[in-house]
């Protein structure tokens, strides 16, 4: 089973949160509007393909939702 955290409104994780699909990782709320983020350890960025998933996650942030936008 793979394993990963994501921020999401809880309306659209509700089925998986009920069936035990999902757990909440956090007890309170996190400001989300407008914002996101990459989380990994810190020895995790070195390796080659999570470093390339980033990047390209990035770029397609960039290039879809902020043209111009250096974050």
């Amino acid at each position: 089973m793979g394993q990963g955290v994501a921020l999401v409104r809880g309306i659209y994780a509700r089925e998986e949160i009920a069936d035990g699909r999902l757990a909440i990782a956090l007890d309170r709320r996190w400001p989300s509007e407008f914002a996101y983020y990459i989380v990994t350890l810190p020895a995790a960025i070195e390796r080659p393909a999570i470093a390339h998933f980033v990047d390209w996650l990035m770029k397609e942030a960039q290039a879809r939702h902020f043209p111009g936008s250096n974050a």
